[in-house]
């Protein structure tokens, strides 16, 4: 049996991302540090990057979305929020580059949702 792993992978002012799942498979929850520091900070709990189900944005901020433009590009990551959190993702200058809309996923507030085995 696997264990649900929950790891802060940051917290602060300077930039936020946790891991939720398993060793094999999980969900990031925001993406505020560089996408080269999530990956080596994984690597470092045994989860490789290219097992990510999805990102989930909480919202548009820069200490939550620094890195989700080159994931969600470079490992063909989808990104799970509301339609507001990308739109304002969309005018965040800080995020380059932008969420490609192949990799977008709609969510509505405050109703679940289902990534693969997780239940949101």
């Amino acid at each position: 049996m696997n264990k649900l792993i929950f790891q802060s992978l940051a917290s602060g002012s300077s930039g936020n991302c946790y891991y939720i799942g398993t060793s094999q498979m999980g969900l990031l929850i925001d993406a505020g540090i560089s996408a080269r520091t999530i990956k080596r900070r994984l690597d470092a709990i045994g989860v490789a990057l290219e097992n990510l189900w999805g990102i989930l944005i909480t919202h548009d901020h820069a200490d939550h979305v620094r890195g989700v433009g080159t994931l969600a590009e470079r490992y063909n990551i989808p990104v799970y929020s509301t339609q507001m959190v990308h739109m304002g993702m969309d005018r965040n200058y800080g995020l380059t580059p932008k969420v490609a809309p192949l990799n977008r996923r709609f969510v509505e507030k405050m109703k679940a949702f289902n990534i693969d085995n997780f239940h949101i």
